[in-house]
């Protein structure tokens, strides 16, 4: 089991660039998307690195971009290299591209602040959700654990995301939510390495029970409850990681 494929990654962003949803048949009318090309290709990359689409490391061409987005090198180019002034990506001698590969101490420097503003929404989240958001939580958190049942990796990252961010919503702050975004955008990569190392996907088994934890507290308006679960939830998969890496390590 490894990260999302060339192909399988292409068809991804194939569909959601072109605002195809699961049924294309259907008669619903097509969402007007009002952002320039090169707008719309600096997103998807950006939720790509967040969702973990892209490893650590991993080799990026403005050509391969290009033909997984089904369109010309020009707004892949303008996107890129907006990525790279915001240091997401790093340009390699060679004209090529990469993702970056974060040392130890960076690593552990946007997990230590990832803790602390996602444990602080959280707490925020409990005093301010509602009985629909709370249904919502578990509607995400069971496809998620229908997709760890699967073992449909690529839904897996996106739900996991999609459960954090609808979380971090409740709160309101959109200055929260644009920082948070931000630094999952930086760590994000690691997922990817973990969920290629995960042969039983026991990080994200286990993601989904603390998911549920963070839900119950939530919902009994427990901001310290909230807060300390999402935090071992944050830790429990960044310490696998960090005990996986460093295993890789020694055998080199």
């Amino acid at each position: 089991m490894g990260i999302l494929s060339a192909k399988g990654y292409q068809e991804l962003m194939m569909r959601r660039f072109t605002n195809q949803g699961p049924n294309p048949n259907s008669s619903a009318l097509p969402v007007v998307d009002s952002r320039s090309v090169h707008e719309r290709v600096y997103d998807e990359i950006r939720i790509g690195l967040s969702q973990g689409a892209f490893a650590e490391g991993q080799a990026l061409t403005i050509r391969g971009l290009a033909t997984a987005f089904g369109t010309s090198e020009m707004p892949v180019r303008e996107a890129i290299k907006r990525l790279v002034a915001e240091k997401y990506i790093v340009q390699l001698g060679n004209r090529g591209f990469q993702v970056p590969q974060l040392s130890s101490e960076a690593f552990r420097d946007v997990i230590s602040v990832r803790v602390k503003l996602e444990g602080f929404a959280a707490a925020l989240a409990a005093s301010k959700s509602t009985p629909q958001v709370i249904r919502r939580l578990h509607d995400v958190n069971d496809q998620m654990r229908e997709a760890v049942e699967a073992r449909d990796t690529r839904n897996i990252l996106r739900l996991n995301e999609e459960f954090h961010f609808k979380v971090y919503s409740i709160t309101g702050s959109e200055t929260l939510l644009d920082t948070i975004e931000m630094l999952w955008s930086r760590s994000g990569p690691y997922l990817a390495t973990v969920i290629s190392m995960d042969d039983r996907l026991s990080v994200f088994s286990k993601a989904s029970e603390m998911h549920d934890a963070i839900i119950s507290a939530i919902e009994a308006s427990d901001p310290t409850g909230a807060e300390e679960t999402l935090v071992a939830d944050i830790n429990f998969a960044v310490e696998w990681y960090e005990k996986q890496r460093s295993t890789v390590t020694e055998k080199h």
